[in-house]
């Protein structure tokens, strides 16, 4: 599977998962490599080609599962923040009829709104700084 390609959860919980195994059955088959080499059933040689090859595919998988682990975390990034982005929208649309003018201007400098004109088109850009997502419901 690409790294580059977007992954489900399930997808990306079952590749973790499989992945997780793999790496469980390095030790396992070096373990098995070790045992056959002391009883002489592998010759020098192939033991340390094996074992490289081990020590290759454990690296590529734990590079890769460092990888899924990331992207996971930012999928649950994603959600937390979209939740409460959800919840920073409702709380704004039901008071803003009740703030003046420097309340807009400041919510808008908060969410770091930038609005640009250029050729007749209206870019509007903005971002929701970490510290307003935490912002509770509070009773007026």
């Amino acid at each position: 599977m690409s790294s580059n390609c977007p992954i489900f959860p399930d997808d990306l919980h079952r590749e973790i998962s499989k992945i997780r195994n793999r790496i469980k059955k390095y030790d396992l088959q070096q373990r098995r490599l070790i045992s056959l080499f002391r009883h002489k059933e592998i010759p020098e040689d192939c033991i340390f080609d094996e074992m490289n090859q081990l020590k290759t595919e454990r690296l590529a998988d734990t590079e890769r599962l460092t990888q899924l682990e990331a992207m996971k975390q930012r999928q649950r990034d994603f959600e937390n923040a979209e939740i409460r982005l959800e919840v920073f929208e409702e709380l704004v649309h039901k008071n803003l009829d009740r703030f003046i003018v420097n309340d807009k201007k400041a919510i808008l400098n908060a969410l770091e709104v930038k609005v640009s004109v250029a050729d007749g088109q209206v870019e509007v850009q903005g971002v929701i700084p970490a510290n307003l997502l935490t912002i509770e419901r509070t009773s007026a």
